[in-house]
């Protein structure tokens, strides 16, 4: 689903196109197929709304620099966090998610080929996952990391301890 501001700007450009001189029809065409490719997951939309009821609110700190959550990673990365990060990117206001209740992610089963359809920054709470990325290595994550799925991320995974852990969607 588009935005209300997509979906706008496509009205404008449809009707106002000819004033201009475009070609209405295949320009706006064009757009509209562009932003589609753009547009949000349905997680990522909803995801502002639970960091700001569990009382989050990114604030820059006293010396100006960016706090709150933000895109650490490029790429597929996992590391131990320290306790500056945590503070600085404000992980324990973000969303909680586990496998508790998920039978597709019971301690076992292993998910082969996920795509992730945005981008997600996790710091795990509790449990172990072994992430295997296409072509790549298996890295065991564990409590206390920071993890980096870039949109588009592609790997098998298996949960080895039932997980907790709080995520960023972008």
């Amino acid at each position: 689903m588009l935005s209300k501001a997509a979906l706008l700007t496509v009205a404008l450009l449809h009707y106002c196109a000819p004033v201009f001189g475009f070609a209405t029809l295949t320009h706006s065409h064009q757009i509209m197929e562009s932003l589609t490719r753009l547009h949000y997951h349905p997680a990522v939309e909803g995801w502002r709304e639970k960091y700001v009821d569990a009382g989050g609110g990114a604030a820059n700190a006293g010396d100006g620099t960016q706090r709150g959550p933000r895109i650490v990673s490029e790429s597929f990365d996992v590391r131990r966090a320290t306790s500056d990060e945590i503070e600085d990117l404000d992980v324990y206001c973000w969303p909680t998610w586990t496998t508790s209740d998920k039978e597709k992610w019971s301690v076992g089963n292993k998910v082969v080929g996920k795509v992730m359809p945005y981008g997600e920054l996790s710091y795990l709470l509790s449990g172990q996952l072994e992430i295997i990325p296409d072509g790549g290595e298996p890295v065991v994550i564990k409590k206390g990391d920071l993890v980096t799925f870039p949109r588009d991320f592609k790997a098998s995974w298996c949960v080895l301890e039932e997980l907790t852990w709080h995520y960023y969607l972008y």
